[in-house]
């Protein structure tokens, strides 16, 4: 029997036979579980483990004299020393379990079609363990494919109906209260803060690279040093709104924390890419209660080239808000009075910056090879670290020299920043 994850040649147990017995409990809703086996293994080397660590857990059980086979998906701290201890420090994977444990059960309408994230069946200081997706049809698109309308399009309903849940759950249950008030301490700053040395990374990357590859490297502003100073604008984004109507935001919906359920080809076991059914959300760690705005303009930024965006932002922010009042009519809300279209707009307005600037920080990381952040990982845990946490500036620069993709896609994304701070003022 394997239950646990080998380090080298110490095993370490990251579920315990009792907690497998409370899952499947959970999962099936019986008040006696007859577990024979579990087995853990480690998760696809394809998912990016800068903030925490993956693996799947097989439960086998006996049930009426019949065995069967129940699928789970672990999230647990890393092992490593330094990544770990800057995890713990900003409270990331803390900040995820209490909102797995105390206030996501709580938004209703995580079912059928409304259902916009995986069931959490078990919620440790250290671990989570939730359902195992890729077994009901859920899967992330092909690296490097990139969204179209239709991925869009159900991304934004996902999107919706987290926001309407949020909105529910605050209008008819906090009795007049903000989620703020009641969830504040679940809810902190996680991600554009002075302890957060992975964000601060990434913006002396766009510094690197605006100072010695963009077409921005003779202006006046670059060469006297005052970009970092106009980056670090986005802080002022952090807060709650007082103008604005907010939300549970999710903040992080790059596409490896989406999943959509793909129709299989006909007459083939390959699946339709093209054609996504449904969406699920994941990872909730840097959730803050914040304007929807940035919400939809983070999920276009981070999924659709500049040229797709376009020619399809307006007609996106029209199809999420459409669908977001359609979703809480259901409730017997009236979205035009929570969020008027016009006030949706000018908040969008008003936010532009911050999508600009995280896709900048995240693109670097999130658009190498795929394996090249796990690889180093493995090969030079130093180097990880210093790549993370420290100084990336060499290594994005050499590695777009080496990947024409990444290299279009990197300069894409901070020339269109460049542009906006150094050509619209």
């Amino acid at each position: 029997m394997a239950c646990g994850k080998m380090v080298g040649k110490q095993e370490v147990v990251l579920v315990t036979r009792a907690e497998c017995v409370e899952i499947v409990s959970q999962t099936m809703n019986l008040d006696r579980v007859h577990v024979i086996d579990y087995v853990i293994e480690a998760a696809s080397d394809e998912i990016l483990g800068f903030l925490g660590e993956y693996f799947k857990l097989t439960i086998e059980i006996e049930e009426n004299s019949i065995k069967k086979k129940l699928y789970y998906f672990l999230k647990a701290l890393p092992r490593d020393p330094d990544q770990r201890e800057m995890i713990e420090r900003i409270g990331l994977f803390h900040k995820e379990v209490q909102l797995y444990s105390i206030l996501l059960p709580k938004l209703k309408w995580n079912t059928g079609s409304s259902k916009w994230r995986p069931n959490c069946y078990l919620s440790r200081y250290d671990l989570l363990i939730m359902e195992e997706l890729g077994h009901l049809g859920y899967g992330h698109l092909p690296n490097r494919m990139e969204f179209t309308e239709n991925h869009m399009q159900e991304t934004l309903k996902c999107l919706a109906r987290m926001h309407a849940a949020s909105l529910e759950f605050e209008t008819n249950h906090c009795e007049n209260t903000r989620l703020d008030a009641i969830y504040g301490s679940l809810l902190f700053e996680s991600q554009i803060t002075g302890k957060n040395t992975w964000f601060k990374a990434g913006l002396e990357a766009v510094r690197a690279y605006a100072e010695r590859k963009s077409s921005f490297t003779d202006y006046k502003l670059i060469q006297e040093g005052k970009l970092m100073e106009m980056m670090e604008r986005v802080y002022e984004f952090q807060e709650t709104s007082l103008n604005y109507q907010n939300v549970l935001c999710h903040r992080d919906l790059w596409t490896k924390n989406i999943m959509f359920q793909f129709p299989k080809v006909e007459t083939s076991d390959n699946l339709d890419y093209a054609n996504p059914q449904h969406c699920l959300l994941m990872d909730f760690q840097i959730c803050r209660y914040q304007p929807p705005a940035i919400d939809v303009l983070l999920t276009i930024f981070f999924n659709t080239r500049r040229p797709h965006r376009d020619q399809h932002f307006q007609t996106y922010l029209k199809f999420y808000h459409d669908f977001l009042t359609s979703e809480l009519e259901q409730f017997d809300i009236d979205g035009n009075s929570k969020i008027p279209w016009n006030e949706f707009l000018t908040s969008c307005e008003y936010y532009k910056l911050m999508p600009l600037i995280f896709n900048c920080v995240y693109a670097p990381l999130t658009h190498l090879t795929p394996g090249v952040m796990v690889e180093l990982q493995k090969s030079d845990p130093e180097r990880y670290h210093i790549v993370c946490n420290q100084d990336r500036n060499d290594f994005v620069l050499d590695h777009m020299d080496h990947d024409q993709y990444y290299n279009d896609y990197v300069t894409e994304v901070m020339e269109e920043l460049l542009e906006h701070l150094l050509l619209e003022k």
